[in-house]
């Protein structure tokens, strides 16, 4: 957020730079090691984010109060463009829609069944997507059986 980069984060900088360079002072020759950065980091950061800050950033930013009436119904004009009516829900359609249980069904039921299954109201044939060579899957078809029989056989002689 901007009003946090420019009151808190801004003069964060600062402030570490300055302990930064005031811990150098005070020890001359010493590396800054990672418990060093942990100590300048907290001593920064307690006077670059008090609450005194933040509030008084918001409020020269003008996002805190916040003013509800700074847009007028103009603005949101342009957005009447995307606007669409509302789509309406036919429970009719979810009626005629009906689901098959093909889970203990035999292979006759199963084609019985998919030629009178109802979308839309309209009846339709599925015996293109349903046939017996779909149902039957656990027994081999007959190009596997004449793959078979040619194995069986052993190599051709020439």
């Amino acid at each position: 957020m901007q009003p946090l980069d420019t009151c808190v984060y801004g003069p964060f900088k600062n402030y570490f730079e300055q302990e930064v360079s005031l811990f150098q002072r005070t020890h001359v020759g010493r590396i800054i090691s990672q418990y060093d950065v942990a100590k300048l980091f907290g001593e920064a950061y307690i006077k670059a984010a008090s609450a005194q800050n933040a509030v008084k950033e918001f409020s020269t930013t003008r996002i805190w109060p916040t003013n509800r009436n700074v847009f007028n119904d103009s603005d949101y004009m342009p957005s009447t463009v995307t606007d669409r009516p509302e789509t309406t829900h036919d429970p009719d359609v979810n009626e005629q829609r009906q689901t098959v249980d093909v889970t203990n069904a035999s292979n006759a039921n199963i084609m019985e069944m998919a030629n009178i299954i109802l979308w839309n109201g309209k009846r339709k044939k599925l015996t293109k997507h349903v046939t017996k060579k779909n149902l039957n899957k656990d027994k081999p078809s007959t190009s596997m059986k004449r793959q078979k029989k040619k194995t069986k056989r052993g190599p051709k002689k020439i």
